[in-house]
């Protein structure tokens, strides 16, 4: 089964908000865990992540998006932008102690 076969199986359809919340806080912690390593391989743009895995990359958010959905179908992915700053440190706390 591939990863996206069973993360429909597993999401698709009865995916709580919590479950939701936690699958992006910890792609979000992953994001921060390895920016530094996306900017050196990305430069710059946008990254959509699932799962820890970087599904696309693109300088547009509106196309990374495209690219996401027409490969992926509709997934609910975190979009970082590589080269922008983060979002708030209130949000980032929110976020890192899972929190909303």
């Amino acid at each position: 089964m591939s990863w996206r076969e069973e993360f429909e199986q597993r999401y698709t359809g009865h995916k709580s908000s919590d479950l939701a919340f936690e699958l992006l806080r910890q792609d979000h912690l992953w994001f921060l865990r390895n920016r530094e390593m996306l900017t050196n391989k990305y430069v710059k743009g946008y990254v959509a992540i699932l799962e820890s895995v970087v599904l696309h990359h693109d300088n547009d958010e509106e196309l990374l998006l495209r690219k996401v959905y027409e490969t992926y179908g509709v997934l609910g992915v975190y979009l970082a932008r590589i080269d922008g700053p983060l979002i708030s440190s209130i949000e980032t706390e929110n976020i890192l102690h899972g929190t909303r």
